[in-house]
């Protein structure tokens, strides 16, 4: 049975494809659509539960390296989240001709700022998506993993007026490029109170605070590469900056909570940083003893070693987090 959605704002692009994930089967819709602008184009897809909700949320997720996000889906049970909790899931698919063999150019695309292609893009489509589905403005994520979770930080911090939050699994900060410090970029900074000017820097006249949600694998070597002390310093770098235009301390880097639980079979530490005002602007997990993966997601096959059935679904734990910032700690932190 195909998954349909007819969409009048997309009956040029739109083509309804089968959802590869069992479960969607008869309790939702996936569209095919192309964004396009003069600096080029961009595929992505469109999950529709059965269960949306009147003015629902939009998920944005931006799939790793050399990914295909008809699996992705699959694999991080986003679209299972989204039938639980009635909000749109949206996956950008970058084309092999673009970036490095389909990898997100999260480099290039910080260099660029808000002008750059992919930014514009999926800023581009998040509108449209919004728009054709009469989506709450303030219940809007952009997430990602590993070089997904790299251009997450990017979109975030490129289009803080369109994406609330931002949720990664395994990014990095700003222009920080730490997986690449031999790029060529004249912004790239291992500095990431550097980094923190430039991420606010991007942000522009649209300048604003943004919550971060953090998470890695203590035993997933590109978590150390790229530094996840790093990215969170940054991030609340950029928020000091955001609140009053200047780097004074007003929003400070000192750890305000942390405590150790655990879900599905794995532990983790978490830990959020505050403002004086109690608002919560990043949180972090520490999954114990995960590799480079998804957590407590659903791996293709028993060699799928991208996908980890253990620990927290992080894809669960973005969408409450979005919650949290847009209904319970509204304007006086976010903006």
């Amino acid at each position: 049975m195909p998954l349909a959605l007819p969409s009048p704002a997309h009956a040029d692009t739109s083509t309804p494809v089968t959802s590869r994930c069992a479960d969607d089967i008869g309790h939702g819709t996936l569209t095919r659509y192309v964004e396009s602008n003069a600096l080029g184009s961009l595929t992505y897809y469109v999950f529709v539960p059965d269960s949306v909700r009147a003015h629902p949320g939009v998920v944005v997720h931006l799939h790793g390296a050399n990914k295909d996000v008809r699996d992705v889906m699959c694999q991080s049970r986003l679209n299972e989240v989204a039938r639980q909790e009635g909000f749109i899931a949206v996956y950008p698919q970058e084309d092999p001709d673009n970036g490095n063999q389909g990898i997100w150019d999260w480099a290039g695309s910080a260099y660029a700022g808000r002008s750059g292609r992919v930014p514009s893009l999926l800023a581009g489509l998040t509108r449209q998506v919004i728009a054709d589905h009469d989506a709450n403005r303030d219940e809007v994520l952009v997430s990602g993993i590993s070089a997904g979770a790299g251009m997450a930080v990017v979109a975030g911090a490129t289009y803080p007026d369109i994406f609330r939050a931002v949720a990664v699994e395994v990014g990095g900060m700003y222009a920080g490029l730490q997986c690449n410090p031999t790029t060529p970029y004249p912004n790239s900074t291992l500095d990431p109170d550097v980094s923190a000017q430039e991420a606010y820097q991007a942000m522009g006249a649209a300048a604003r605070r943004v919550p971060l949600l953090d998470s890695y694998g203590t035993a997933d070597p590109l978590a150390a590469v790229t530094d996840q002390g790093a990215l969170v310093h940054q991030w609340l770098g950029t928020n000091d900056w955001a609140d009053n235009s200047k780097a004074d301390g007003s929003v400070s880097q000192e750890l305000t909570a942390t405590w150790r639980g655990s879900d599905n079979g794995r532990t983790f530490t978490v830990k959020d940083w505050r403002d004086a005002a109690g608002c919560l602007l990043v949180r972090q997990y520490a999954i114990d003893g995960m590799f480079h993966a998804y957590s407590g997601g659903a791996p293709l096959s028993p060699t799928d070693i991208t996908t980890d059935p253990t620990g927290p679904n992080m894809r669960a734990e973005a969408w409450q987090f979005l919650l949290d910032q847009a209904r319970h700690e509204g304007a006086p932190c976010t903006e």
